[in-house]
């Protein structure tokens, strides 16, 4: 399976419907979810990735002290693309 680094990191599909609950109100709970998907989309999974990478390059001062400090996100999107790269099978 491909990653896909727009997908969103949260699928609208996970939205299942609990035990006891009506069709009705699953439906109108569902109908919450999409509303506020359209209103606010989730991060794509590649701004996820780089946020991550971005938490971890500023939570070590050894690495902070080998780089500028203007590029800590393009160091970050580059590890993001690079995981995607590697998830999905290319060198």
């Amino acid at each position: 399976m491909k990653t896909n680094p727009n997908d969103p990191i949260i699928a609208l599909d996970v939205v299942k419907q609990e035990n006891g609950e009506t069709e009705k109100s699953f439906q109108d709970r569902l109908a919450i979810v999409r509303k506020d998907f359209q209103d606010h989309p989730p991060l794509t999974k590649r701004e996820y990735f780089a946020s991550l990478a971005l938490q971890g390059i500023l939570a070590n001062p050894e690495f902070c002290s080998q780089i500028s400090v203007w590029p800590f996100a393009k160091h970050a999107v580059n590890a993001a693309d690079m995981l995607i790269a590697e998830l999905n099978g290319c060198e």
